[in-house]
């Protein structure tokens, strides 16, 4: 069986010799930004529609179309030829397999998503950065300012943008980890005043104010990298470190191209059979009879409504059980209930990791 296991991981590194380095820039490599030229591939990205990759049953977003959208990954997703022939000792379905014989090396290194909302200041998930320490199995343990990186400014994680680390994370007083009650928090990067030269490929997005609120049906827009099949709640959470597999065993796998779905505002009473520790801080959101839905990997990323001729930020992707399972509606954080937490952080946070009200 190990003989059969190691002339199967030789067959892969040969067809897929970045397995044997899959990795994002290496840290020490990284200057407070690295802004590549715009590529072809780049521009040419998230235009027209995809049926083969999306969000749950969405579309690729049109290039540009969504310039505040940035990424948070793993500096350092290497994995070495003994963790590739471990991965392939484990049965499918394990809930420690992460099929690296299937995976890209971006879709590796892929965590999180968030909003640009201007000054080098990104709005995400809390879960995306609950602690400051950052543990994998069988390594020591690092800290999310080792760990971590933000790509902005590109809507195609193989093509262009700029690599940026973290220079303070804030995360919300009360947040619960268990509950995903108060799912939000504040990443400033290092970047003294280099995301100027992105151009339009990264712009801010405003924040609802609240003045309006969303009502009952209204169609709002959510993008990410994530996993682009249905995923059985059987399976455990959409944030679960689960099983990587959605119904009929298909792997989950992440798209190099922004993904984007028209979603609903539904309202609370739809959410509150199944979130039980519900709050004013949390919005409802679903599309009942599409099958489409965010899904692990879209985390922190932004829920956008059309005001006028601009889109604003409404929600971020926080958590729901399965994706896209049987209309099950997913609880974002409500962007309006935090915008004194939000200006008081930016504001006041030192360098650092933070917990604060």
């Amino acid at each position: 069986m190990a003989k059969k296991l190691a002339v199967c991981a030789a067959l892969l590194l040969s067809h897929y010799p970045a397995l044997a380095q899959v990795s994002t820039p290496e840290p020490e490599e990284i200057p407070e930004s690295i802004t590549p030229p715009q590529t072809a591939e780049e521009t040419a990205a998230g235009e027209g529609s995809d049926d083969n990759g999306r969000i749950v049953n969405g579309y690729r977003a049109p290039g540009g179309s969504v310039p505040w959208q940035i990424e948070i990954f793993s500096a350092n997703a290497t994995y070495s030829k003994d963790e590739i022939i471990a991965d392939l000792k484990l049965p499918p379905g394990h809930k420690d397999k992460l099929y690296l014989d299937e995976r890209n090396s971006f879709e590796l290194a892929h965590k999180c998503g968030g909003s640009y909302i201007g000054g080098g200041w990104i709005l995400t998930a809390a879960h995306c950065v609950p602690t400051r320490e950052v543990v994998v199995p069988g390594r020591p343990a690092g800290t999310l300012f080792n760990e971590r990186r933000i790509r902005m400014g590109t809507q195609n994680l193989t093509a262009g943008g700029a690599v940026y680390e973290l220079d303070r994370v804030v995360v919300y007083g009360d947040y619960d980890a268990d509950t995903k009650v108060h799912d939000i928090a504040l990443i400033k990067v290092k970047e003294k005043g280099q995301t100027a030269r992105l151009g339009g490929r990264l712009k801010t997005i405003p924040l609802h104010s609240g003045v309006k609120p969303l009502i009952i049906n209204e169609d709002v827009w959510v993008t990410g990298w994530g996993w682009v099949s249905p995923r059985n709640p059987s399976l455990a959470g959409r944030l679960a470190s689960a099983p990587r597999q959605g119904v009929g065993g298909v792997t989950q796998r992440n798209p190099p191209e922004l993904q984007e779905a028209k979603l609903k505002h539904i309202g609370d009473a739809k959410c509150k059979p199944h979130y039980p520790n519900w709050g004013p801080g949390m919005m409802c959101v679903g599309a009942a009879g599409t099958g489409r839905d965010s899904c692990q990997g879209d985390s922190g990323g932004p829920l956008v409504r059309q005001e006028g001729k601009e889109k604003v930020l409404v929600g971020i992707v926080s958590n729901g059980y399965g994706c896209a399972y049987k209309d099950m509606p997913a609880a974002y954080t409500r962007v309006s209930y935090y915008l004194e937490w939000i200006d008081r952080q930016k504001r006041t946070a030192p360098p650092g990791f933070w917990k604060r009200k």
